[in-house]
């Protein structure tokens, strides 16, 4: 019932036509800010956290994950995203 009417319904299809651009300005605009901003996006504290928290009896993230990001795979990956160049993994 309410997929009909919003299929049907022309203002219902407009508004949320409307919903979707801004919503969609936002992410655009927020992932732009974390690659050219003047703080851009680090995975440095992300990483360690992950490492530390994959062992040991109450580990908090799985086991693959921390062994993962100890690889120059995962290294090489987050460096590409983070782009700083002093990013110490």
């Amino acid at each position: 019932m309410v997929g009909k009417f919003i299929r049907e319904n022309r203002y219902a299809a407009g508004s949320l036509t409307v919903v979707r651009v801004l919503l969609g300005w936002k992410w655009m605009t927020s992932g732009w800010g974390k690659l050219t901003g003047s703080a851009p996006f680090q995975a440095d504290d992300y990483l360690k956290k992950a490492i530390e928290g994959s062992v040991g009896d109450k580990a908090t993230v799985q086991g693959w994950w921390g062994i993962f990001c100890t690889t120059s795979l995962c290294r090489t990956f987050m460096y590409s995203i983070s782009l700083s160049p002093g990013a110490n993994f």
